[in-house]
């Protein structure tokens, strides 16, 4: 009885897991971070109902293929798992590391309108409010689907939120996270601004940010956007792989 209790609270957690990473694939969004939650919860679940049928077919045949398949799988998960273990302390490391005074605000651009961006630009508000004597450059260009670029979007969505237009600077020509910060820093020495950043993104990408930072030579600091609960796992996973991307490439 226990066994199949045990069974049953497993496969509850891995079909809830499941859903939390198929709530986004509703509102169109599906990268390699849903896919991969997908895909891993998805097996998981399927192994833990055949759990039993497994487990009599490896007894049967004692040199079935199907037990080094297994063998190799954990393993791989094993390594897995304590890949994003170490990542994510550093992410979480990241996340609340304060930005040293006066540093330069840096807004880095993601999908115009998305939930990701309006995050951002509501914490850039929020931390502009609190330093009403800060500069705040505006970081991204227009996506082939975007019919303007992300940083007239936020600027425009910050004057509408109360933000100074006078503290606002917009970088318009980048495409990722590496040119945000590039372009940023060019704009930042242009104007004499302190090129010590104090990062606004979300706080799973916070650390990647830093990374890119660093290769350029500024400090960072962290002004952590909230992600939407129903979207974090989806984009905590992809972020895995951008991390990898980013120390490996």
């Amino acid at each position: 009885m226990n066994a199949y209790r045990l069974r049953l609270a497993a496969v509850s957690v891995l079909s809830l897991i499941l859903l939390w990473f198929f709530l986004p694939v509703f509102s169109g969004i599906l990268n390699i971070g849903n896919i991969t939650g997908i895909l891993l919860f998805g097996g998981l679940l399927l192994y833990v109902l055949n759990l039993h049928r497994i487990r009599l077919h490896m007894k049967k045949n004692q040199r079935t293929p199907l037990r080094f398949l297994l063998i190799v799988v954990k393993v791989f998960l094993l390594l897995a798992f304590i890949t994003a273990l170490v990542e994510s302390f550093f992410m979480a490391k990241a996340c609340i590391s304060k930005p040293e005074p006066e540093s330069t605000v840096v807004v880095l651009g993601c999908q115009n309108g998305s939930r990701m961006m309006l995050s951002r630009v509501n914490a850039a508000t929020e931390y502009l409010s609190k330093h009403p004597d800060t500069i705040c450059i505006l970081s991204g260009g227009a996506g082939s689907d975007e019919a303007v670029p992300e940083a007239e979007y936020m600027y425009d969505w910050m004057i509408k939120k109360g933000a100074n237009p006078a503290s606002l600077l917009t970088e318009t020509q980048s495409t990722s996270t590496r040119e945000n910060l590039q372009y940023s820093l060019e704009i930042a020495n242009e104007h004499g601004l302190n090129t010590d950043f104090a990062v606004v993104t979300n706080e799973f990408h916070e650390y990647r940010a830093s990374l890119g930072a660093k290769k350029l030579g500024i400090r960072t600091g962290s002004v952590a956007a909230d992600t939407p609960w129903w979207l974090f796992p989806t984009f905590y996973v992809r972020e895995l792989y951008g991390i990898l991307y980013e120390v490996f490439l």
